[in-house]
């Protein structure tokens, strides 16, 4: 359960759960989709996006880089279903994602992807131009 965070005048601030939390959930549930999680970190020679899509196959998974944008993109393709088995809940989230990147200062020719135990790891080099730079001082 959230709790929301209410003023009460002669109290000051507390934190009470409310009635409406259930409804908020359920909202946010029914509205789900598939957004991998990922995360981006930066290098002296480029960046590493690392997203979390378990149960896909790599056949499933299209990574493109064009004009300084990355585009993660694929489908979670649900199991086959058992004809003789009904099915009472599922929280799993089956359908297509996009999702998208840009970064400065990019060199688009090398760019390396690696699916392993459900993390796409993804590497793109910065220009060499981009590169930090180390200046003796005379």
């Amino acid at each position: 359960m959230m709790l929301k965070r209410h003023r009460l005048p002669a109290f000051g601030v507390h934190w009470t759960p409310s009635i409406f939390d259930k409804l908020d959930d359920f909202e946010r549930i029914a509205t789900n989709t598939l957004t991998p999680a990922l995360e981006v970190s930066e290098g002296k020679s480029g960046y590493k996006v690392c997203v979390e899509i378990p149960g896909m196959k790599k056949s499933d998974i299209n990574v493109e880089l064009t004009n300084d944008i990355l585009t993660i993109s694929g489908e979670k393709k649900s199991e086959e279903k058992n004809e003789d088995e009904n099915l009472y809940s599922t929280e799993r989230i089956y359908g297509c994602f996009t999702r998208k990147l840009k970064f400065p200062d990019i060199d688009n020719d090398k760019v390396t992807a690696e699916y392993k135990n459900g993390i796409l790891e993804i590497t793109v080099a910065k220009l060499e131009d981009a590169k930090p730079k180390q200046v003796l001082i005379g």
